[in-house]
């Protein structure tokens, strides 16, 4: 998916994604960002940009809505696929 694609497909299926924490370690400024949508809210396990949350809140809804997925398998690969590919670049 473009960034294009993942913008509009959050704002055309309502969700929104949100700073949960944001934490210092090593001098480098970790945040971990959760999403909200027809499925509820949940907060992604692991730290990354909110491009990326983005992204990946747009992939798990595609996953679990469109494709059956279960919601934890859906999160989980969402998630790994964001931190393992680059995404949002346009």
């Amino acid at each position: 998916m473009r960034k294009s694609d993942v913008l509009d497909y959050i704002k055309e299926h309502n969700i929104s994604v949100e700073l949960v924490d944001s934490k210092e370690r090593d001098g480098e400024t970790l945040e971990l960002w959760g999403f909200q949508g027809n499925t509820g809210f949940s907060t992604f396990e692991v730290p990354m940009t909110k491009e990326k949350a983005q992204y990946a809140s747009a992939l798990f809804y595609r996953l679990h809505n469109e494709y059956g997925m279960d919601f934890g398998s859906a999160e989980k690969l969402a998630q790994g696929f964001v931190n393992t590919y680059v995404v949002m670049n346009s």
